[in-house]
């Protein structure tokens, strides 16, 4: 399965970026927010409006006289109409200027006025621009009849009166405009901080704490340092990440030249396993050159006792304490080696067969008995195995695989002696 390339960009260029789309996007958010706001109060308003016009328009028109004769009294009634059209919220049109004379309205009142006489009744309309309800009424006069109602089609058709309303006052206008901005630069500013918020804690903040994060649990005293390269978006944070994986592909290649040029182990301070056959070899050349002796020691640690039962040291701590003893007990011509996780070798020249057993038992005493450090005492439990070279083999492979046998056998013998041995200290 290929796996996606990532192509990082500079942080100017990745800013400006994740700052245009929270932007445009906070920009959308807020407008529909407000809209749906305005929208919202511009219904609730306008329903308001309309359901209030009947009684306004028969407020309009309550105060005319009634007339027995409608021919006589049109002119009266024109009239009075006019002067109710002080605050220019009505246009009354009469029914012979409608037929007769041109117009000079309005194509919005010229619609209102077709849509009024078309349905011979109130019509109205909301114009969201201008922020007014406009619309025609026809106009019917009977004679006699002061409280008629101003939509009942009673009586004589006198004309269509066409009004524009406002949906509020100029001032509570400007308010709600007022309203409606704030409403948008507060939404604006909070989807845009809450939005870059995020983008930064994702693509900026969270990687260079992973970042940290890795760099943490980076331990330059382990022999393998764990380390896997990971691209940034960010070209900033890829950076740093590439220059750490090469600083550490460089600490690596070092710690692999000197572990070829190590003569000794870290943790126990013995010479290396590497140095062992060297040594080895050097021995035997002495010895069959020199005809001088020595012998080879060979050691397992099996376990480390602790008194303080709720106190286990770990392996590195066992191996430091058990290669200490090995030194305060061995002579400064010995070269110890580490071979294992838990097995020692002891290269001991001018060391004869009779004196290697009796070294051997000094060791095995030697570990058995406590060994203070600090607050605690410990106790090695180990498998000790020898061998001479020229007395035991003259074969360099021969010599190592005796010694490890004897000291498989020392085991073997021990096992079925100690519960003798328990029962001696018994009686």
């Amino acid at each position: 399965m290929n796996q996606r390339k990532t192509h990082p960009v500079g942080f100017r260029v990745f800013a400006f970026k994740k700052f245009m789309w929270v932007s445009i996007f906070a920009l959308l958010a807020s407008l529909t927010i407000t809209t749906l706001v305005s929208g919202t109060f511009v219904a609730v308003v306008y329903h308001k409006t309309v359901s209030n016009l009947p009684d306004r328009l028969q407020q309009t028109f309550s105060g005319l006289a009634a007339a027995e004769n409608p021919v006589e009294q049109a002119d009266i009634i024109l009239a009075q109409i006019q002067r109710k059209n002080l605050q220019n919220d009505f246009n009354f049109i009469p029914a012979s200027d409608i037929r007769n004379t041109p117009l000079a309205l309005t194509d919005t009142q010229q619609q209102n006025l077709k849509a009024a006489k078309q349905a011979n009744q109130l019509t109205h309309q909301l114009d969201i621009l201008s922020a007014e309800v406009n619309g025609g009424l026809p106009v019917y006069f009977q004679p006699g009849c002061d409280t008629c109602n101003i939509l009942a089609t009673q009586g004589r058709y006198m004309g269509t009166l066409l009004f524009q309303l406002p949906l509020t006052s100029p001032l509570l206008t400007f308010g709600t405009l007022w309203a409606f901005f704030i409403i948008f630069m507060v939404s604006f500013f909070i989807i845009g901080v809450y939005m870059m918020t995020r983008a930064l804690e994702k693509d900026f903040i969270q990687p260079i704490r992973d970042l940290s994060e890795r760099m943490h649990h980076i331990r330059l005293e382990e022999d393998d340092i764990l380390w896997e390269r990971k691209e940034q978006e960010i070209a900033e944070i890829d950076l740093i990440d590439q220059l750490i994986t090469e600083n550490i592909q460089t600490l690596k290649s070092i710690y692999v030249k000197l572990d070829a040029l190590m003569v000794t182990e870290h943790q126990s301070g013995f010479f290396h396993q590497d140095r062992f056959k060297e040594a080895l070899q050097f021995e035997v050349y002495r010895s069959d050159r020199y005809h001088r002796p020595f012998s080879i020691l060979v050691i397992k640690l099996l376990k480390v006792e602790s008194k303080q039962a709720e106190k286990n040291p770990d392996t590195a701590e066992q191996i430091h304490l058990f290669a200490e003893t090995i030194n305060e007990h061995t002579r400064n011509i010995d070269m110890p080696f580490r071979i294992g996780e838990r097995l020692f070798l002891i290269i001991m020249p001018e060391m004869t067969e009779q004196e290697v057993p009796v070294m051997s038992q000094v060791l095995r005493k030697r570990f058995a008995q406590d060994r203070e450090d600090g607050e605690d005492r410990y106790k090695f439990d180990v498998q000790i195995g020898y061998a001479t070279y020229n007395y035991d083999t003259q074969n360099i492979k021969e010599l190592t695989a005796l010694a490890i046998e004897r000291m498989h056998q020392t085991e073997a013998e021990e096992t079925p002696e100690k519960p003798a041995s328990s029962d001696s200290e018994t009686a």
